[in-house]
C-alpha cells in the first residue's frame, strides 16, 4: 500500500475549487459522491476561513483505505472578515473497496466501485 501524497499513489486530484457560500450555511459538513468506478467528488460545505484567501486541497493516501484531505491556503487573510467556504475535489484512480475519507473534523466511510 502506498502512503504518501495522492499523485504518488497513483491517485488523480482535480481541484474544483472553493468559493464563499451565500447565503452561508447553518451547519458544516462533509459530502461524498461517487462518481464511477474508482472516482469520488469530496466536498466540505461550511469550511472557516478568512475572506479572499484560496483553498487547495492536499490528498494524502493511508493504509487501510484512508484518505486524508489538509488544506493549503494561499493569498492574504482580510481582518474581521470570516467566510463559510465550500470545497470541492475530485479523486480518482482509487482501488476498488471501503475508504474512510479524513477531513477534519469529519470523518466518513465511501464504499467506492
Amino acid at each position: 500500500m502506498c502512503e504518501t501524497a495522492a499523485d504518488a499513489c497513483g491517485v488523480m486530484v482535480s481541484d474544483e475549487g472553493s468559493m464563499c457560500v451565500e447565503p452561508p450555511p447553518t451547519q458544516g459538513e462533509l459530502q461524498i459522491e461517487v462518481l464511477g468506478p474508482g472516482s469520488i467528488k469530496v466536498t466540505e460545505v461550511g469550511h472557516d476561513a478568512s475572506c479572499s484567501v484560496s483553498i487547495a486541497p492536499v490528498v494524502k493516501i493511508f493504509a487501510p483505505n484512508t484518505i486524508s484531505i489538509t488544506y493549503e491556503i494561499g493569498g492574504q487573510p482580510m481582518d474581521n472578515c470570516l467566510c463559510k467556504f465550500e470545497i470541492t475535489a475530485t479523486l480518482a484512480g482509487l482501488a476498488k473497496g471501503s475508504w474512510t475519507v479524513n477531513v477534519l473534523p469529519y470523518s466518513q466511510m465511501v464504499d467506492v466501485p
